[in-house]
């Protein structure tokens, strides 16, 4: 079960399958529509990596206003409010102004870059944020309570899934480039990995910027999450069953406390 519009494996779906194949299904089924954050994280990313600047709509937003439905229908989600806007220059200036982010965006020389690949025989496609010769960068928006490293990076591998993603789109890259379709064929996995970053960045003043480095050992483990992630779509797929977390009835552990006294 993949994607209907291109029957590709895209890892916003993939990772799913780490909750349960039942909610992997569920999410293609069922996909959460936009909300403002991801339409002004996406609109931070158009104008730091591409230069393409927002589009600021003046007034209130009403689809039976002509004017205001002419301009969603020329520029979709580039249609941002002053505020709205006004949080993307932000986050594109504390970019600008951090030198680790500079550095790392000046080692890559494509950017929004879609690959199309197969791995483990299931046709994959993915967009990668930033790639150079052998540097890979993922830009993400935090919340500001997100933003301290050691929390960053706890979401990032629990919650998020930052560092699968990493893999996925180092092993992608490489396999949209050699023609590989397996593992054992791709010459830098899974013990050398391109130099490979997540760039955080505050969606609200001052707009912070943090860049974490994910290290070969991180991107080995995470590599294997995704390993054991796909054979499990496999599963599913053969057989189209979609199970739970758990279809066995799981039993509760007892732990019993006798006291006892004497008299």
């Amino acid at each position: 079960m993949l994607r209907k519009y291109d029957n590709r494996l895209h890892f916003s779906d993939l990772k799913h399958i780490e909750v349960s194949p039942l909610n992997y299904k569920d999410k293609l089924e069922s996909p959460s529509g936009d909300t403002r954050s991801y339409l002004i994280g996406r609109a931070a990313h158009r104008l730091w990596l591409l230069e393409e600047e927002p589009v600021i709509w003046v007034g209130r937003r009403d689809l039976r206003n002509e004017e205001y439905s002419a301009a969603v229908a020329q520029h979709g989600e580039k249609l941002l409010n002053k505020e709205e806007a006004a949080l993307v220059y932000g986050m594109v200036k504390g970019l600008l102004h951090n030198p680790q982010s500079i550095r790392i965006k000046e080692q890559c020389n494509e950017f929004e870059k879609q690959v199309l690949f197969e791995r483990n025989g299931i046709p994959c496609s993915m967009r990668l944020d930033m790639r150079g010769p052998r540097i890979l960068a993922e830009l993400k928006t935090s919340q500001a309570k997100d933003m301290h490293p050691k929390r960053f990076q706890w979401l990032a591998k629990k919650i998020y899934h930052y560092t699968e993603q990493l893999a996925w789109y180092a092993m992608g890259d490489n396999m949209a480039e050699t023609s590989a379709v397996t593992v054992s064929e791709i010459p830098y996995a899974p013990r050398s990995w391109p130099e490979s970053w997540i760039i955080a960045v505050e969606s609200t003043r001052p707009h912070d910027v943090v860049c974490h480095r994910v290290s070969p050992l991180q991107l080995d483990q995470a590599n294997d999450n995704v390993e054991r992630w796909l054979e499990t779509l496999a599963s599913c797929m053969s057989v189209n069953t979609w199970p739970g977390r758990a279809w066995e009835p799981v039993e509760f552990d007892a732990e019993i406390e006798i006291e006892q006294t004497e008299d």
